[in-house]
């Protein structure tokens, strides 16, 4: 009879031990995944390059006096605003690209950016933003192209770490 109540006794304690065993298992199978999910202090693999900008344009600030209603100011013109219209010819003497200048100031000849017309990935890789090509979906997955002026009127669809954003239009 003794033999018989000191099994029952031991069986009782090892099913309420059960659980423990389960929880240190699962612990140890944890640490397992881990410590394998730790990069060795060796490894030949480099972290990504941060993304980076095209440096800062250096133009003066200043508004045309002659601009009117117009308020780009030379930082972003290469020739004052008149008349509400772009003189093609002078403008491409001047370095510049004739392009809608939003309200108030209608056509005027932009400065060009250095990097106009690169591939890119996102906007903060280009001097004036990183735009879809046409018709590109919301979210679709792109190459892009710097733009190619400092004047950002009109619609566009950026892109932002190689996804498309959507069409958005600024006057």
């Amino acid at each position: 009879m003794l033999a018989d109540d000191l099994v029952a006794r031991s069986g009782a304690q090892a099913q309420s031990h059960v659980p423990v065993i389960r929880t240190m298992r699962r612990l140890a199978l944890l640490l397992l995944l881990l410590s394998a999910c730790r990069t060795s202090e060796h490894s030949t693999t480099s972290p990504p390059a941060p993304v980076t900008a095209a440096p800062a344009p250096t133009y003066p600030d200043n508004l045309f006096p002659e601009g009117g209603p117009c308020r780009l100011t030379s930082r972003y013109l290469v020739l004052p605003p008149v008349g509400g219209r772009c003189d093609a010819t002078r403008c491409a003497a001047a370095q510049g690209e004739c392009v809608w200048g939003g309200f108030g100031c209608d056509e005027v000849c932009a400065r060009r950016t250095r990097d106009g017309g690169k591939r890119c990935h996102d906007d903060r890789e280009c001097e004036s933003g990183c735009v879809a090509p046409p018709k590109t979906d919301k979210g679709e997955h792109v190459d892009g192209t710097c733009r190619t002026t400092l004047v950002g009127f009109g619609c566009s669809n950026h892109v932002v770490a190689g996804v498309a954003q959507g069409e958005i239009c600024a006057d």
